[in-house]
Parts: structure tokens; sequence; C-alpha cells
């Protein structure tokens, strides 16, 4: 038995191709509508049936390794919804988390609207969202469950990839993204890092953390540096972070996107030689890009850094369209899947 949602009104199934001319900029036509004009009557009912997490033990039976991962803004679990009629099935369940007082008071409406927002997505690297459930005063957000985990761990665990598989993998991730980018008005993603690519089942990438799209609409979205070895900060542009109170961009994703490239290319943060945050965001703001020469698994001639460094140009209006970059991957992955067949 299928939960019972608000009828939701969706374009078609995403089928534009890199070589397809842009949507149409009109904003009567828009898919995705501001949080202001979001109307009481468009917001889902929150999900029925009951929403578990899972135990530890069940999560080793299922062969996975760890049932948390840490997102922005909230934590990710695996559970089991329990839909009416007892079918169940393995779900994502994000806890969201926003730790100021005055923004929390409208944390209920803002997961509301966001459920609506992520629910007009269609595409098949937008993780797709099933919902969301307040439990004990706790709200989550409930998305498809991806066992293979994000794509630095699905590489780590699968040695014997291709080059040209990590690229379809990157292929995909465009692909959402480019997505995003040609909704009406564009869609900026915002958190493009190795951790918010994550592997279905049938191992296609897909594009998650969708949630925060607009539940922080309105609160400060703050990049916090930390000492960690995970480097978030390496994805970001320098706008955003010489300017925090700036509106994320697609072309602070584009920016992103280069360094995801390199992180899924290469096994490395592009910014890996820098211990801590507080470097790597001083390199970014001077213009320091990463060197060659530090990520041996990517050949200082590889053609595709020339699509990272477009990537990375310092002003925003010189870096490249997502379809482009897209483009150019495709290129790329056909060009060495042929090598790698002749062998």
């Amino acid at each position: 038995m299928e939960i019972t949602q608000p009828e939701l009104r969706h374009r078609d199934e995403y089928t534009q191709t890199a070589t397809d001319p842009p949507l149409a900029s009109n904003q009567s036509d828009s898919l995705l509508p501001p949080a202001s004009q979001v109307i009481e009557s468009q917001v889902p009912s929150e999900l029925s049936g009951s929403l578990e997490m899972v135990s530890i033990s069940l999560s080793h039976r299922a062969g996975l390794s760890k049932r948390c991962y840490y997102y922005a803004h909230g934590e990710v679990f695996q559970g089991v919804l329990e839909e009416p009629g007892g079918l169940t099935r393995a779900v994502a369940m994000k806890r969201m988390i926003i730790s100021e007082g005055r923004d929390r008071i409208n944390l209920s409406q803002r997961v509301k609207t966001a459920a609506f927002q992520w629910g007009q997505l269609s595409h098949p690297n937008i993780l797709q969202f099933i919902g969301y459930k307040i439990v004990d005063g706790t709200h989550w957000m409930v998305s498809q469950w991806c066992q293979h985990s994000n794509v630095t761990r699905y590489i780590a665990n699968n040695p014997e990839i291709t080059n040209s598989g990590k690229l379809k993998l990157l292929c995909d991730a465009a692909r959402g993204l480019t997505y995003l980018h040609s909704l009406v008005p564009p869609v900026a993603h915002g958190y493009i890092k190795p951790n918010n690519v994550l592997v279905k089942d049938n191992l296609e990438a897909t594009l998650c953390d969708l949630g925060d799209l607009e539940i922080f609409h309105g609160a400060k979205k703050y990049f916090t540096p930390d000492n960690s070895n995970r480097g978030d900060a390496a994805y970001r542009s320098k706008e955003s972070l010489v300017d925090q109170d700036a509106p994320v961009t697609s072309a602070a994703d584009v920016f992103a996107f280069g360094g995801l490239i390199l992180a899924v290319m290469s096994g490395k943060n592009p910014q890996w030689r820098k211990r801590i945050d507080a470097s790597r965001i001083a390199a970014i703001c001077m213009g320091d890009i990463p060197r060659r020469a530090d990520h041996p698994l990517l050949p200082e001639l590889d053609p595709l850094w020339n699509i990272i460094n477009e990537c990375w140009s310092a002003e925003p209006e010189a870096r490249p369209s997502m379809k482009h970059v897209l483009q150019q991957l495709e290129r790329e992955r056909d060009r060495r899947q042929v090598h790698e067949n002749s062998q």
C-alpha cells in the first residue's frame, strides 16, 4: 500500500540532454517556487505509518559497516518505514538540527516547506524524497536509503573500478546538478562534496542533502571550519567564504564540482596537504589552487585538469555551466572507455 500524499505538480520525467537548450526563464512556469510562495494547501501531510531507526545488529546483518552519517545541519541514520498495511522498506532518516534559538521556532514550518519543494524534484540523479515525520519533537526528513554510501566509500570498497567507471559516477552527479540549475528559477545545491554524492543500489550516483535547500533559507548558512581531515572547506568558492551572507549560486556549485572531480579521480581532497580548514580557506581566498604534482593518480597532463581549472576560475562569471562540464565529462568517459576496452 502506498503512503497517501497530497497531489504535487511535477514536470514530466527529466529527459534533457547536455546538448538541449536551457529551459525558458518563465517565473510563472516555476517548478520550485520560493518558500514565500508556498501556500498551506501545497504543504504535504506528515508521513503515515511508523518510522524506526535500525538497530546496530540489523545493520550488520544487512552487511552495512555503519548506520549513521553526518551531513549539513543533521545526522542521517538507516531506518525502516512501516507503511499502512504492513509493508516495510529501508529508508534514510535525517534528523534536522539547527542551533539558533530564533530559527528553531520556525523549524517545523521550514521542514514542511522543504518537504514540498524536495518532493517537486524528479530526476534519477537526485535522491528520492519520501516524506517527513515528527517523532517526539524531532524533525526527520525521510529519503531513499543507499546501501553503498557515498562515492568516496564506494570507490574505496571497490578498488577495481576503472577511470571510466569513476567518470560515469561523476557524469551521474553532473546530470543531477545540471537538472537543478536548469529549473525555473535555478536551484543551487550549496553543499557539493563527495559526502553528498551517494551511490544507489543500481550503481548510479545521486545528489543528496536536498532538504537544506529551503529549510535554512533565512537562517544563517555559516560555514564552520574544523580541524578534521574531511576538508569540506576545499569545496567552497572564494566568494562564498569571503561573504557568508551571500546566497548560494550555481557558480559556487561549479567551483565545488571541480573539487569533486579531483577528489573522485585522485582519491584525495583537493587541499589534502593542508591539514586544517583555516589553511584551506586562506589558500582559496588567495587563489592558491592545488598543485597537480600533489595528485599523482591524476597525471599532470590529463585533460581533466583543464575542466577542473575552468571550474576553479576566480571570477564566478568565468566558470562554465554544469551543462558544459557534463559534456566534457561524457567525452572523457567515452574516450577512456574505448581505451580500456582495447587493453
